[in-house]
């Protein structure tokens, strides 16, 4: 079933090269319908932005600079409800689902709202068991009693109808405000009632940690208010832990996401051991006399933010010089450094094979803007192999059933879906009806 995606962003150098990867992960994986980039930027910015052509956009008011809706300035997540604010009053969607995710997320299986259990008056989002404060006391202070049983605690990504969303989107902007008003001028109740553990462990942090949760607690607030703006009007959220990772964990077994959320670094390992791993779900320790620097490739999308595609190569050599770092670029243009190719596929644990497709998947999408927009003659830049090891074996079609003795490359068609009869996944196979077997396949032996 179509879905529109749209997702926040800025008009910064960080959030352009997101937008890029984002882009072109709807393409690769075929996802049906539209997507739209919400971008935040003043005129000013605008005048001077290279990367409007990316794909569709759609432009507004940066909330970061406040607006006559809000009482602060310097909190840009006021964007994500606004932005969809903005767009739902300019522009009729024609796909009925929306889904809202952030810049810094990339597509690996198309997301069918229906399947994952969208209707009208019900979202789907993943879970953020930190959000404490969905519940009494602090939800109480924002909801009637009815509703703070549908606050949930849930955050990342966003699958709406069309018309829920409509409503949500103000009360987003508006619990959002309330929340960091509270937060301003209760501190201490804000703390106590809204962040995981905080009242047992106040005792025991030091002022230094004490105020770096505090900045935590409150850019949580605009989570807090979709939580308490879907449960004033009535709808629910399914909260699923299967549907979108960061690169860098360890998947579940029974379920591989269909979104990637890079916010968290991560270590790959550039070669592996001679031998198979003994579990096949986690990351290898380190060879031997290696240090973790020289023996893994280290991914942190905050040590790009001034990274420019559309400096070309000029804007990696920057990068390298400042940060003494290397790339995997070719002729100077930055791309993410991968392992040999001959490392990329056999013996690799699922939470290797999610983390290099998300590298692999950036690493495309640069390629393309490179060779549209960096002239290097009839011959283009020289990008790093797309043909991917790892793509060829990540086969859509049901191959088998699960042997937990196996490694395992590829993907669950659908997300809360297993293999028909196999016990392990009985209890994963309650919503699909006996259809939607799992993709297993097994690492070849050549």
């Amino acid at each position: 079933m179509s879905i529109h995606v749209v997702f926040s962003a800025e008009c910064n150098h960080a959030m352009t090269w997101q937008a890029a990867g984002l882009f072109h992960s709807h393409r690769a994986v075929g996802q049906p319908g539209n997507i739209t980039r919400l971008l935040a930027c003043s005129e000013e910015q605008r005048a001077d932005y290279r990367g409007m052509e990316l794909g569709p956009t759609f432009v507004h008011h940066n909330m970061r600079h406040g607006h006559p809706l809000i009482d602060e300035v310097g909190y840009p997540s006021y964007n994500k409800p606004a932005s969809v604010m903005f767009w739902l009053e300019a522009v009729e969607p024609e796909e009925e689902f929306i889904a809202l995710l952030d810049t810094d997320m990339l597509l690996r299986a198309p997301l069918d709202p229906t399947a994952l259990g969208a209707t009208r008056g019900r979202v789907v989002s993943a879970e953020y068991a930190y959000l404490v404060g969905t519940e009494k006391p602090f939800a109480s202070r924002f909801l009637e009693a009815e509703a703070v049983p549908l606050a949930a605690r849930c955050g990342g990504f966003h699958i709406f109808h069309r018309e829920d969303l409509r409503r949500i989107a103000p009360l987003w902007i508006e619990y959002t405000r309330r929340v960091r008003a509270f937060a301003k001028a209760e501190p201490d109740a804000y703390m106590d009632e809204s962040f995981q553990d905080w009242a047992a462990k106040k005792g025991t942090v030091s002022a230094a940690d004490a105020s770096v949760k505090r900045s935590q607690a409150l850019w949580q607030a605009e989570m807090y208010g979709y939580a308490f703006a879907a449960a004033s009007v009535g709808v629910s959220t399914i909260v699923r832990g299967d549907t979108m990772l960061y690169p860098g964990y360890v998947p579940s077994p029974l379920a591989l996401p269909s979104i990637l959320h890079y916010g968290t670094d991560f270590y790959l390992e550039r070669q592996l051991p001679g031998t198979l791993p003994r579990g096949i779900f986690g990351e290898h320790a380190p060879a031997a006399g290696a240090s973790r620097e020289q023996s893994h490739i280290y991914f942190n999308k905050m040590a790009l933010t001034s990274l420019d595609l559309f400096a070309c190569a000029a804007s990696s050599r920057r990068l390298e010089r400042r940060a003494g770092s290397e790339s995997g670029g070719s002729r100077g243009f930055f791309f993410f450094p991968l392992p040999p190719p001959e490392e990329q596929l056999h013996g690799r644990s699922l939470r290797d094979l999610l983390a290099l497709q998300h590298l692999r998947l950036l690493n495309e999408a640069f390629c393309g803007v490179y060779n549209a927009h960096c002239p290097r003659g009839e011959a283009g830049v020289a990008c790093p192999d797309v043909a991917a090891p790892v793509a060829r074996h990540w086969s859509r079609k049901p191959v088998g059933r699960l042997d937990p003795r196996s490694p395992l490359v590829s993907y669950w068609d659908e997300a809360s879906c297993g293999p028909r009869g196999d016990d392990a996944v009985s209890r994963a196979t309650a919503e699909c009806g006996g259809e939607g077997y799992s993709v297993v396949a097994r690492v070849p032996s050549d």
